[in-house]
């Protein structure tokens, strides 16, 4: 078995007068008792000590639990001299650690417990065997009245967790307890009660029996909504329920109003309240309290990337534009790189807050070593979640003007598109276990406002997984597929280009892609970009990281691979990660080395 430690020596405590003129004569009353106090004290307080603690013979959870019993003989001291205080010390520290020992199902341990003077203090020891332990010979978990039919799938779920036999743990019987009263309430019987909850312990015949026995009561049904708040109309704040009057009463139910209504951005505080007391023929009437945000969010943000330089982002939205919810946002973003100015109209539909419609116009302007381009978009957009995807519909009419390779051109097109995404993470910013896949699917006719036919799909994953306390495992990959009738009328948005901070390290941004006569890189119809990274947490906010990246965007099947390489060192911020990474270029001559930096969360 493991042996643990707990407790500390202490120093010897000291009697300090504070101020001037304690000594005899120095000008106070009181400093001569005080230097006397101090002179008959100093001998027997500068034995005393705090206690050292030895147990040996426990191990895992049994061991941590002793240590937190027995923690409180930090503080105590005891005079090396005292053996009468000490005996009661150790006698009371082995009447803790037996209770320590209960929870888990052991109620007849052999302690052996000693004390012994040492230089500097007490040290008790105790030999600790757990010896078997109790386990349950009856177990009774019932559900009576209106609700006992709708328990039943559970109560066999929860006798099946709890058998005949297994070890007397008093948290499983806990669990066991609280999720049976639980389930009773989230379905609708709020004012169920135990009319026995016990477990009975035998430590000599070494038996318990368990009873739980729960009545329902009868089920009660959800009566009214009410709204309490004056900025928007109340058709709007009825379209975030989903239940009706005579529904079951549920509290899961209340729990999604209450989430549906904070994420909405209408509100800084939200409250729903079932007002039980006001019941009547078992119809629970709910208030929601709600407390509106002001009108006006202004925003403002500035970060760096080796891609696009320092970047700025500017950002106002009306909240609410009139009763009806609808809202207006306006963006600007500039970059070494990208310029934008975007400004956006939606309106809540059926339910809010995951389903909207937006209208649209944004310009745009990027100029790269790959490509230059100035493109003005209007466009309108359906978003509403299907289960966990998230799924927007949008129609765009695109104009650009730009420069690839040398050759300028202009378009237009009409753009309808589509996309689905899915996101699962343990945290929202640097996650243990996280995934997060897209899919997009886009095209043009040219016999619909548009210069050419393209069809066009692309799928993006992304996947986290902590491999123990301190690695995590983080892969990625971008699938994209083009068919298009005269490439050459398509402008950089879509096009396939690879490298950079977020594709390939090791290579510059954009600068991966079939090229024409000269060498210059025009993009292509394909791309495929993976990579693997495994990271390694230090101490405090810092990590390091190594990874490989490969790809390239393609117009066949007979380019090659793109190939990088490198370590990284992770810095942990409130907002995101900063990561710095030195990658080499393993597929170009002389393996060139490249500096990334970016900062931001991981999905």
């Amino acid at each position: 078995m493991a042996s643990c430690r707990i407790g500390r020596v202490s120093g010897t405590p000291i009697i300090d007068a504070p101020g001037r003129g304690w000594l005899p004569g120095g000008g106070r009353p009181g400093g001569a008792l005080v230097l006397v106090l101090w002179l008959l004290l100093a001998p027997a307080l500068a034995t005393a000590a705090a206690i050292e603690v030895h147990i040996d013979g426990l191990s895992g959870e049994l061991a941590r639990n002793a240590r937190h019993w027995l923690a409180y003989l930090e503080q105590v001291e005891v005079a090396a001299s005292d053996r009468v205080q000490a005996r009661y010390e150790l006698n009371l520290g082995e009447q803790r650690l037996r209770q320590a020992l209960q929870p888990f199902g052991y109620y007849r341990p052999r302690i052996r417990a000693r004390a012994e003077p040492g230089p500097r203090g007490w040290r008790f020891h105790y030999q600790v065997a757990p010896g078997p332990p109790v386990r349950l010979r009856q177990v009774r978990i019932q559900a009576q009245g209106e609700g006992a039919a709708a328990l039943a799938p559970l109560l066999r779920r929860l006798r099946h967790r709890l058998p005949a036999g297994t070890v007397a743990r008093h948290d499983r019987y806990e669990a066991v307890r609280d999720a049976l009263y639980e389930a009773a309430y989230r379905q609708g019987f709020i004012r169920a009660r135990y009319l026995r909850h016990e477990m009975r312990v035998d430590p000599a015949a070494g038996h318990a029996d368990l009873w739980l026995v729960l009545d329902t009561g009868p089920r009660f049904y959800f009566g009214r909504v009410s709204f309490q708040d004056g900025a928007l109309d109340e058709a709007l704040l009825r379209r975030f329920v989903r239940f009706h009057p005579g529904d079951p009463f549920a509290a899961d139910q209340l729990l999604a109003l209450h989430r549906r209504l904070e994420q909405s951005g209408y509100f800084t505080d939200v409250e729903v309240v079932p007002e039980v007391e006001r019941a009547r023929d078992r119809r629970v009437p709910v208030r929601v309290l709600l407390r509106p945000k002001k009108r006006h969010e202004y925003s403002a943000s500035i970060g760096y990337g080796t891609d696009t330089g320092v970047r700025g982002r500017l950002g106002w939205e009306h909240r609410r534009v009139n009763r009806r919810g609808h809202r207006m946002a306006a963006r600007l973003e500039a970059s070494e790189i990208r310029q934008g100015l975007s400004l956006a109209y939606r309106v809540p539909l059926r339910r809010p807050p995951v389903e909207q419609l937006s209208f649209g116009v944004s310009g745009q302007r990027e100029d790269t070593r790959t490509a230059a381009s100035r493109a003005f978009s209007l466009w309108t957009d359906h978003r509403q979640a299907r289960g966990a995807w998230r799924q927007t519909l949008r129609l765009a009419y695109r104009q650009a003007d730009f420069d690839v390779a040398g050759e300028r051109s202009g378009s237009h097109f009409l753009v309808p598109s589509a996309t689905w995404e899915r996101t699962r993470s343990d945290q929202p910013l640097v996650p243990d276990r996280a995934l997060r896949v897209a899919l997009h699917l886009k095209g043009a006719a040219a016999a619909l406002l548009s210069d050419t036919d393209f069809l066009q799909a692309e799928a993006e994953a992304r996947w986290i997984r902590a491999l123990g306390p301190r690695f995590r495992l983080l892969a990625r990959g971008d699938l994209g597929l083009t068919w298009v009738r005269d490439f050459r009328r398509l402008p950089p948005r879509y096009r396939f280009f690879a490298g950079g901070d977020q594709s390939i390290r090791g290579f510059g941004y954009n600068e991966l892609g079939p090229r024409n006569a000269a060498g210059e890189v025009e993009g292509g119809r394909d791309r495929l970009v993976l990579s693997l990274e495994l990271e390694r947490r230090l101490a405090g906010p810092w990590r390091v990281a190594t990874f490989f990246d490969a790809g390239n965007a393609f117009d066949g099947p007979g380019d090659g691979l793109a190939r990088g390489a490198g370590v990284g060192v992770r810095y942990h911020l409130p907002f995101g990660m900063v990561r710095l990474d030195l990658a080499w270029a393993l597929s170009q001559h002389g393996h060139p080395l490249r500096l990334h930096l970016t900062l931001g969360p991981d999905l």
